[in-house]
């Protein structure tokens, strides 16, 4: 593991991590190329952030704590459909992981120290109205939609829509 660690550089960085990721045994080394590299969302658009076995069972799920760094990390606006799909089949195997029903509750319950990084208003409506709508406020999941029509509206009209 030290030759990885010495060689370890912002270009390598995304290949080492995607590689990590499918053993939690090297949980440390992979947040260490997550801090190298220049950007890990495209790495994450292709991985899980959990392990099945053959028989669709959970044999390991990330740490809320990693995907939180990764929430943290800069990232373009239309790359959290992807991540929020991303972590919210991670919180229904969570669930399944620890023995726990998958419902709203026990979903939001996974998800909620990574819920307040979510940037909610880049989801699409339906994503909004199906998969969102449980785990968040109604004057929450309001907010957003108004805010997303506003966008729509401002960018239709060029023009920033009246508040």
């Amino acid at each position: 593991m030290n030759y990885f660690e010495n060689h370890l550089t912002s270009d390598n960085a995304p290949t080492y991590m995607a590689k990590t990721l499918m053993n939690p045994d090297l949980s440390e080394f992979s947040e260490k190329c997550l801090k190298v590299a220049p950007s890990a969302t495209g790495v994450i658009s292709v991985t899980n952030f959990f392990i099945l076995d053959k028989y669709d069972k959970p044999k390991a799920v990330f740490l809320a704590e990693w995907i939180l760094q990764i929430l943290q990390q800069d990232r373009p606006d239309d790359y959290e459909e992807i991540l929020f799909a991303k972590i919210f089949e991670w919180a229904k195997v969570y669930c399944r992981y620890h023995g726990l029903q998958e419902d709203s509750t026990n979903i939001k319950e996974a998800m909620k120290d990574l819920i307040p990084y979510i940037r909610f208003g880049n989801l699409e409506y339906s994503t909004l109205a199906k998969i969102v709508r449980p785990l968040i406020s109604v004057e929450e999941l309001l907010s957003h939609f108004c805010n997303k029509a506003k966008e729509h509206e401002k960018q239709s009209n060029g023009k920033v829509a009246d508040t």
